[in-house]
């Protein structure tokens, strides 16, 4: 099973949704965020790393050599 969490931003290469993921690194690259709201999200990225894989190690490889 795969769930993809979305936010209303549009990937500009894809122009689909960005992933949950992909807007919170986002964010922790702006200075928009006050000093509490940034500790919550860096907590919650390191939280989710030791959980979750990532989906990116499930796509097909190409041009893998046997």
């Amino acid at each position: 099973m795969f769930i993809r969490f979305v936010s209303s931003e549009i990937d500009e290469d894809s122009h689909v949704e960005a992933g949950l993921f992909c807007a919170a690194s986002e964010l922790l690259h702006t200075d928009s965020l006050p000093p509490y709201e940034l500790e919550a999200l860096v907590e919650l990225r390191d939280c989710s790393r030791s959980i979750w894989e990532s989906p990116l190690h499930h796509l097909p490889r190409t041009g893998v050599m046997s």
